[in-house]
């Protein structure tokens, strides 16, 4: 969608090439693997958590692998038995299987309906887990929750299965001269609050009101880092706290956010904290953006 509406703009597209550098934020030219180089009026580097154009100093990049991943796959779900509600399956913090109803891939041509499974293991195992036959790791998710058997009926192969590994990133800075640092390269951070997308839609959102709204550009980039900065620093530091809770090796964690998070979320202060940030709203502790209104069926 976001594509066609580029394209619709009038947005000259180039696919397919690698951007080797930027080369200096002031004046950004992007410099590619294959053609020649491209002077920029505004850089905007959106190219992901391992992106390598923000490792320029004057972004003041840093990184910290998380030592938790998943293993993940996606399977038809025609008869929706999944539903619309994500459900994860927890024992302790040492071991959890998801399963995220994923809509329908109509760009494949396929209007059924899938669910993508996740099974989350530490990233130093994934190398010995994917040494052994897959049929091993199946047989340990069926006794794990028979909810899984659906899906892995379709995983015949560890070539149906995809290893995910997260980092978290901070930015000194996500603007210098002309260039600016969106998104995941900007923030990226645990998935466990699930809100990378939304905080990269919502950055592309402001940095394109503030720079429509000022006429020049330096204001245009001071002003987008000073609107997204409470808010994406929130769901870091909510991210860096709650990944522990979650996947990590801590006996005793699991017990104690079993005995607390039902009740807790039971209180209404609290469970509109939760709804303010599952929403992906809140802008600090006490603080937070609107809610959206309902949508009108």
């Amino acid at each position: 969608m976001l594509l066609a509406c580029a394209a619709n703009a009038g947005a000259a597209l180039h696919q397919d090439r690698d951007v080797l550098s930027i080369g200096d934020p002031e004046h950004p030219i992007l410099r590619f693997r294959e053609g020649p180089d491209f002077p920029c009026d505004l850089c905007i580097v959106a190219s992901g958590a391992r992106s390598l154009l923000r490792q320029h100093s004057a972004f003041s990049a840093r990184e910290r692998p998380y030592p938790w991943g998943a293993l993940w796959t996606i399977a038809p779900d025609p008869e929706q038995a999944y539903g619309d509600t994500l459900r994860q399956i927890y024992d302790n913090a040492h071991s959890m299987l998801g399963f995220l109803p994923s809509g329908s891939p109509s760009v494949k041509g396929d209007p059924a309906p899938t669910v993508s499974m996740f099974w989350s293991v530490r990233v130093a195992e994934i190398p010995t887990l994917l040494a052994c036959p897959v049929e091993a790791w199946k047989a340990r998710i069926a006794r794990f929750s028979p909810l899984a058997e659906p899906v892995l009926e379709h995983v015949r192969a560890w070539s149906d299965v995809a290893p995910a590994t997260y980092l978290d990133v901070r930015l000194g800075t996500s603007w210098a001269g002309r260039t600016v640092v969106i998104g995941d390269a900007a923030h990226a951070m645990s998935p466990q609050l699930g809100q990378g997308a939304n905080l990269a839609l919502m950055d592309a959102a402001a940095l394109a009101d503030h720079v429509a709204a000022e006429p020049r550009l330096e204001d245009a980039l001071r002003g987008y880092a000073a609107a997204r900065r409470a808010h994406t620093r929130f769901y870091q530091l909510a991210s860096r706290m709650l990944t522990p809770v979650f996947q990590g090796e801590r006996e005793s964690i699991g017990p104690i956010r079993d005995a607390f998070m039902h009740p807790i979320s039971r209180i209404p202060w609290f469970s509109r904290q939760f709804l303010e940030s599952l929403v992906g709203v809140k802008t600090g502790v006490f603080s937070a953006m609107p809610l959206p209104p309902p949508v009108t069926p």
